[in-house]
């Protein structure tokens, strides 16, 4: 448990990105009336969207693995919200890029990556503190044979060299 997020065993976060989006879609609802009231401008209604949906949404990511569903999960969530928002029916054939680029906001799975922060933090701090132990460790004994588990740790280190750094204290 960090942060109230379900960390499993075999580092899979599916369970608890459902919660969180299960969570965004209500306090989302709850807010119905702002998003359908005329006297509140668009760029008012994003920053409510992002402080108070989002928010709650993104509790607890820096744990996150995601994989390439949950990320269309996440970044479906999102602009099914904004399309709310702003009225744009599906009928009207607005791809989600361009979507995006008029709303001047970005994915919420390059949102996710902030992780980047969190580890950071963590390698600041002493050695033997528990969090710069767990993010060190390295399970001993042999793994299973066939394709290794996309783990949070490897999942890290592919955005770290997509991203080009040379070294995680470059990327933090």
């Amino acid at each position: 448990m960090y942060l109230g997020a379900n960390v499993t065993k075999d580092g899979g976060s599916t369970a608890d990105i459902k919660k969180r989006i299960g969570l965004a879609s209500t306090t989302f609802k709850r807010l119905s009336s702002s998003w359908q009231a005329t006297d509140i401008g668009r760029k008012t209604r994003v920053s409510l969207f992002k402080s108070l949906v989002l928010s709650v949404l993104l509790y607890g990511c820096e744990t996150w693995k995601l994989t390439k569903r949950e990320e269309k999960k996440l970044d479906a969530f999102q602009t099914k919200c904004l399309r709310t928002i702003f009225k744009i029916r599906w009928q009207q054939h607005v791809p989600n890029t361009a979507f995006l680029d008029m709303v001047e906001t970005r994915k919420i799975s390059d949102e996710v990556r902030r992780r980047w922060n969190w580890i950071g933090h963590v390698l600041r701090k002493e050695t033997s503190d528990g969090c710069a132990v767990v993010l060190g460790w390295a399970p001993e004994g042999k793994r299973k044979q066939g394709r290794p588990k996309t783990t949070w740790w490897r999942k890290v280190e592919v955005e770290q060299n997509g991203a080009g750094w040379q070294s995680r204290s470059e990327a933090c």
